[in-house]
């Protein structure tokens, strides 16, 4: 499913357009606001108090936060131009407007920062983890469907053979090895590897082509979909792929 993103911004509102507005008696609107960390990717909504404002600041739709709140909660409003506010206890609040397409459905993901960093992500402690040979990975694994950490998820590389699996908080870390991964067409681009994980009752996740940089750390958000089969993302680095490219036309 295609989401509008969006994220906290402490300087005040951020302006994201979703469709033009429609005639004054169209179809009502259907916003889904689906509430996350910025930094864990763990569903809020629970504790999360959403507005749907119009221009004059008169409330269309809202929502206290509640233990049974879904992690999708869906509003009725008329089409055009409204603002949306969302506040989360320990988190950077969100004030933005949104221009809803009338007899749509307008999926909405709204990305808040904590004001406080995890303990796990603290530039200290990921630090102290980070090895000068090697390249770390490390992230966060979430179930898509109810914003839950995924505990005893398997993560592995797969030219590294680097295996592991997540704690509690869905939280993993893994090593990469520059010397193994595959080699970039140009030497003084990193080499990489496939980021694997694999959980029951899931879909298998990839990212293909994570660079692999000595020293260097690189954090995931990986969103688990139930189900089989497999997702994947390229995340192949952006001059590789031109050095790619550059190859194959030569060779026409």
């Amino acid at each position: 499913m295609n989401f509008t993103r969006l994220l906290s911004a402490a300087s005040g509102a951020l302006l994201i357009t979703g469709a033009l507005a429609a005639a004054a008696h169209a179809a009502p609107a259907e916003i889904e606001i689906d509430v996350r960390s910025s930094v864990t990717g763990r569903g809020l909504s629970k504790m999360a108090s959403v507005a749907v404002k119009d221009n004059r600041g008169q409330s269309l739709a809202s929502a206290v936060a509640r233990a049974s709140a879904p992690l999708r909660q869906r509003f009725q409003v008329p089409p055009g131009l409204h603002r949306l506010e969302v506040d989360v206890p320990g988190h950077n609040g969100i004030r933005v407007a949104l221009d809803t397409p009338a007899g749509k459905r307008l999926p909405v993901k709204v990305w808040l920062d904590p004001e406080e960093t995890p303990n796990e992500l603290r530039p200290e402690v990921v630090k102290q983890k980070t090895i000068a040979t090697k390249t770390m990975l490390h992230g966060h694994v979430i179930d898509d469907a109810t914003g839950e950490p995924l505990s005893g998820a398997t993560v592995t590389l797969e030219l590294t053979k680097s295996k592991t699996h997540t704690d509690a908080n869905g939280y993993f870390v893994i090593y990469g090895a520059p010397q193994l991964g595959a080699k970039a067409p140009d030497p003084d681009l990193p080499s990489s590897d496939n980021l694997v994980v694999q959980r029951a009752g899931f879909k298998i996740h990839r990212i293909v082509g994570t660079p692999l940089i000595a020293s260097d750390n690189t954090h995931f958000i990986i969103e688990m979909e139930t189900g089989t089969g497999s997702t994947e993302r390229d995340d192949t680095h952006k001059l590789v792929k031109e050095t790619q490219q550059a190859i194959l036309r030569k060779a026409r």
